[in-house]
């Protein structure tokens, strides 16, 4: 490997120079700490503000297709009990899963499926738990 000059840097390989090796936990200036930040001799510049912008089209969502896409995915889940049981609604965008699941794990893992679907931003669980 190459000599590092004039640089602290952190490295999971043998380097020369002055390279801290990745987990002795050493703090010096320029390498990592513990927390997981990194500490030099400056301050950070107050009153910076950063902006970004989005460059790229978002697909547009037709909220009764993810509705069906919903239903599909908890017709087809093959870790519920009676996924037949679990019915999917939509209330002025928010996703309502209404019906019976055997525990209140199967109601949360529902729930996470309809969470990972794209265009989904809020559920509200009102699955109950049969007796």
């Amino acid at each position: 490997m190459g000599t590092n000059r004039g640089m602290n840097a952190t490295s999971f390989g043998n380097t020369t120079g002055s390279a801290t090796n990745f987990g002795q936990g050493q703090n010096r200036p320029g390498s990592l700490t513990g927390s997981g930040t990194t500490t030099t001799g400056s301050t950070l510049n107050p009153g910076v503000v950063y902006g970004t912008t989005i460059r790229f089209n978002t697909p547009t969502v037709v909220p009764s297709a993810v509705q069906t896409r919903l239903s599909d995915v908890i017709s087809r889940s093959t870790s519920l009990t009676v996924p037949g049981n679990i019915k999917v609604h939509l209330d002025r965008g928010v996703i309502v899963l209404q019906g019976t699941v055997a525990s209140d794990e199967e109601a949360r893992h529902a729930e996470n499926l309809v969470r990972l679907e794209p265009g989904v931003r809020e559920v509200r669980n009102e699955l109950q738990i049969q007796k």
